[in-house]
């Protein structure tokens, strides 16, 4: 009987455990009105799961409004369908990452990292463009087309899985890699009919498993160099 007992207590800890390593995101405060910006609390949610040791983060049906956000290993971002990233219009809530580029969501270093599910990362084109203008003819800053944030990029990383996401209205580029390997691309859609756009980018990467991609831009659909495999 004291057996049965302590397996029993043993499997309702595991299964406890199990379910704490899950956080959905209105337990950090993260607003899902598209108007608030959470960059804070999103960071915060992705900092506190990878100090934790790892976990997955759950976006629900909403509209979550966000800056650049520094991925962490051994986290999993979860967009549920109905779900939407939506990136900031505004220029200066992207900081350039070692390599002087910008994007909604960066990797650097990390490993182990998985962003799932059947939402949406998209950006705000017509406010992203009358911000930019107005921030240059201020004449505070110059910003050209190269500055312009992409969707993701992943510099020096290695075990990433995309899987399931709608990456659209961007600005510049959907997807990129530097010098990383082991990811998995999959049942991913891309599209973009802004100006000069390009999907995907593959940079001195390898092992790099690409699996029902759909893309539509108006410039490349993929940019690959010779050091990729």
């Amino acid at each position: 009987m004291r057996k049965i007992l302590l397996s029993l207590a043993m499997t309702i800890l595991l299964s406890w455990s199990a379910k704490a390593q899950e956080y959905n995101a209105t337990m950090f405060g993260i607003v899902s009105d598209g108007l608030q910006n959470n960059t804070g609390a999103i960071q915060y949610a992705i900092d506190f799961i990878s100090q934790k040791g790892g976990g997955k983060l759950n976006f629900f049906v909403g509209r979550y409004l966000t800056g650049s956000l520094e991925l962490k290993s051994n986290v999993t971002i979860e967009l549920h369908e109905g779900a939407v990233l939506l990136a900031s219009p505004n220029w200066n809530d992207y900081l350039p990452n070692s390599t002087n580029q910008r994007a909604l969501l960066k990797g650097e270093h990390i490993s182990n990292f998985k962003l799932i599910g059947k939402g949406v990362i998209e950006a705000q084109p017509r406010k992203f463009y009358r911000l930019t203008s107005e921030l240059n003819e201020k004449g505070h800053i110059a910003i050209n087309d190269n500055d312009y944030p992409s969707l993701m990029l992943l510099n020096n990383c290695k075990q990433i899985t995309v899987e399931g996401i709608l990456f659209q209205q961007f600005v510049n580029k959907a997807l990129i890699t530097k010098e990383s390997t082991d990811l998995q691309l999959k049942n991913i859609i891309v599209r973009s009919q802004e100006p000069h756009t390009v999907g995907l980018i593959l940079e001195n990467s390898s092992a790099i498993h690409l699996e029902s991609i759909y893309l539509e831009t108006k410039g490349k659909a993929v940019e690959k160099d010779q050091q990729t495999t």
